[in-house]
């Protein structure tokens, strides 16, 4: 055989393996995001939690896999457990972001299920008064693959 017709055929089954196993990399490439929050709280005239009777705490929301273009809302309730009227703040490590290309936003709102625009900064809440409210993230379809982590922190003025 001549040099030509080996070289030949070993390009021909250097791709006929190459090419599927290529084909099924890319098929198997991971299309969601693990991401969660930690929450602190750093004022104690008031509580997060996760059911309407104020027994389960929030300490951590976890996300799970969040994929491209997705959106993903949390229902929270707010409890004043003082017995004055508050008003209630929060921020996150997430926003610090918002300048820079940021493909993540995250969003807490009171007003309904679908958070976008709205935020639940300088809300009162009276004495034993409880409020549901929604945190939500949003995932733009531009979003690099990789593990996303932020801190949620809440406060209360009176």
């Amino acid at each position: 055989m001549r040099k030509e017709t080996i070289a030949i055929i070993s390009i021909a089954l250097a791709l006929a393996i190459a090419l599927p196993v290529l084909g099924y990399l890319y098929q198997t490439e991971p299309k969601h995001t693990p991401s969660g929050v930690v929450v602190v709280q750093s004022s104690a005239a008031f509580g997060l939690y996760w059911d309407s009777i104020c027994t389960s705490p929030v300490t951590y929301i976890d996300f799970g896999q969040a994929g491209r273009g997705a959106r993903i809302i949390k229902l929270i309730y707010v409890k004043n457990l003082g017995n004055v009227n508050i008003q209630i703040y929060w921020n996150s490590s997430l926003q610090d972001l918002y300048f820079a290309p940021n493909p993540w936003r995250d969003i807490w709102d009171s007003w309904n299920h679908t958070p976008e625009g709205t935020t639940i900064n300088t809300t009162t809440i009276g004495p034993g008064q409880i409020i549901d409210t929604y945190y939500g993230i949003k995932v733009e379809n531009t979003a690099p693959l990789g593990t996303y982590n932020w801190t949620l922190t809440t406060w209360a003025t009176y």
